[in-house]
């Protein structure tokens, strides 16, 4: 996948300027909107460098910084605006400002470093489907990922302690007197909504299941290809020569396939040769008969260069590469000689097999990981279930949207391709390990406001009800920046880039309203009490404690107010 610096900036500059418009409406003022966006490009910046300077000792994907930048300015954000909402909470209600930093990045800042990790740990196990250029994408955008949790936890504190009351500064009087305003989460509009979850809980289950399961139908006609020159942008010069070759010497000269034999070093080795030669050259796919055999300088080898008629992403082109595999040892078989079909063309094959092959697998552990680490963060057995569940359906409904719009083209002109391109084979497997891990941010942030309320005595309908209408805002906000960064980078000319930026902005979106606003209330109001049920062996092995803390504060307030009583 090739990357156009120029396409990339674009992409990140279309991406910052509606994360800008979104947090201005969010916070009404030109500082506070200012702050997740300075921490998440920092995040990126450091993140860049450490890239740069791994690719001095190390081979790098020229795809990774699209698609690094990409994850960690909207991830960025996104933890810095977790942060920031719970600091802008707490001195409404009258905390003192060092306290408030403090205890902000206690809590929603350890939200942020579970919610982080997860992620680099959903990225890092890319590695187990044996894939190298697979494994380098999970490994390295994972970094983007860990400088965007250290931003979020050690820059933005700083820059918050620095402006102090200045924070909020460069109002925009209506708008900033309609966001700064206390909420009552009892009576707005959320609550309303989650009221209504609560009372009929089973309507809003049914339609959102629904919704999900038809947008992912076209999921179960996934074929993984590979999207060859043609695809990208007609003003570049690669797909002006691709289009010339095309035209001159057929398709498949983009893409030969070469077809290797290692030689015996006596005298069958050219007679093997040639019948191999006349073998392909019956063979109706391809354009001619194979040019003469290129033998190495020590004669141990040759290479039988083989151009099909059809291009190289084509059905009928992996179809041949097929035949050849059976063909050429077949051929060789009485003379001993043996062979192996590769080249590029083969190669994006082999790819695309291995990864049909591990996709399973590595959905397996990476749900698995998810799940133990929601179940230790809870202490719960069916809310991780609960979250596996919808995440899965989440992602296979982005799926579908993914083959509907770029495999079946429906739509393609409006995103700037000419028509249908395939599903490269590693987008999938990218995009589950990334939305995996993205959607536990916003899992963590409603289910923690939720069993904090349940904690205080709230029975569970009550909780639910009042954790959504905390919580729903900001997660709806988050989710909103996130999207409009994810889309800046469908505006890039590769095909490639297009895939994940158009996958990553639907998947959040479906995720942060039909899955938490609607299947995660309602699911667990239906559960009720068995929410939080836990085997009491399981109790005793799994570490007491909260993913914020929130606990810990309660107390001390609590020891605090006793003592200024005393006193």
């Amino acid at each position: 996948m090739a990357v156009d610096p120029n396409a990339a900036y674009l992409s990140f500059g279309i991406g910052i300027a509606a994360a800008l418009i979104v947090l201005l409406l969010t916070f009404g003022s030109a500082v506070t909107m200012l702050l997740p966006i300075i921490t998440a490009v920092f995040g990126v910046a450091t993140g860049t460098m450490v890239i740069t300077l791994l690719s001095h000792v190390s081979s790098v994907p020229s795809s990774v910084g699209a698609l690094g930048g990409m994850i960690g300015l909207g991830v960025g954000i996104d933890y810095s605006l977790f942060v920031l909402s719970r600091h802008r909470e707490q001195l409404a209600d009258g905390m003192d400002i060092t306290e408030s930093i403090g205890r902000s990045v206690a809590t929603s800042g350890a939200a942020v470093l579970f919610a982080g990790t997860t992620v680099v740990i959903a990225l890092c196990s890319l590695a187990i489907a044996g894939i190298p250029i697979v494994a380098q994408l999970g490994y390295l955008s994972a970094i983007f990922v860990i400088t965007a949790i250290l931003s979020a936890l050690t820059l933005l504190p700083a820059v918050l302690g620095a402006l102090g009351k200045r924070y909020d500064a460069l109002r925009l009087p209506g708008l900033h007197k309609r966001t700064s305003k206390a909420i009552d989460h009892d009576n707005s509009g959320w609550a309303r909504w989650a009221k209504g979850i609560a009372r009929h809980p089973w309507p809003p289950l049914i339609a959102a299941i629904a919704i999900l399961a038809v947008i992912a139908i076209p999921t179960t006609k996934m074929i993984f290809g590979q999207i060859d020159t043609a695809a990208g942008s007609s003003e570049s010069q690669a797909t002006k020569a691709y289009n010339l070759n095309s035209a001159g010497f057929g398709e498949g000269s983009n893409g030969p396939i070469l077809v290797v034999v290692k030689l015996k070093g006596d005298s069958t080795d050219t007679a093997a040769l040639a019948k191999l030669e006349k073998a392909i050259s019956a063979d109706p796919d391809v354009l001619a008969p194979p040019a003469k055999p290129f033998p190495s300088p020590d004669g141990s080898i040759a290479v039988v260069t083989v151009v099909p008629k059809s291009a190289p992403p084509s059905d009928a082109t992996q179809a041949l590469v097929d035949r050849l595999r059976v063909l050429a040892p077949k051929e060789l078989a009485a003379t001993g000689q043996v062979a192996y079909v590769g080249g590029q063309t083969a190669a994006f094959i082999d790819i695309a097999d291995e990864i049909q092959k591990k996709l399973p697998i590595s959905i397996l552990i990476v749900v698995t990981l998810s799940f133990l680490l929601l179940m230790v963060a809870f202490r719960s057995v069916l809310v991780p279930l609960q979250a596996a569940f919808m995440n899965l359906l989440g992602v296979a409904a982005a799926y579908g949207m993914l083959v509907a719009v770029f495999q079946w083209g429906w739509g393609t002109d409006l995103i700037g391709l000419s028509g249908s391109v395939p599903i490269v084979s590693f987008v999938p497997l990218m995009m589950f390990a990334i939305l995996f891990g993205l959607s536990m941010d916003y899992e963590v942030f409603l289910v923690t406001h939720i069993q904090e309320e349940y904690e205080r005595g709230a029975d569970n309908d009550t909780a639910v009800v009042r954790g959504l209408s905390r919580s729903a805002r900001v997660i709806t906000s988050a989710a909103l920046i996130m999207v409009c960064v994810f889309l800046g980078f469908v505006t890039d000319p590769d095909p490639t880039t297009k895939q994940f930026g158009l996958g990553l902005a639907f998947a959040v979106a479906i995720d942060a309203t039909i899955v938490r606003c609607m299947l995660v209330p309602a699911l667990m109001v239906i559960v009720g009490k068995r929410n939080w049920w836990l085997p009491k062996w399981l109790a005793k092995i799994l570490p007491k404690g909260s993913i914020e803390g929130t606990g810990f504060f309660k107390k001390l307030d609590a020891e605090e107010k006793a003592a200024a009583q005393q006193s």
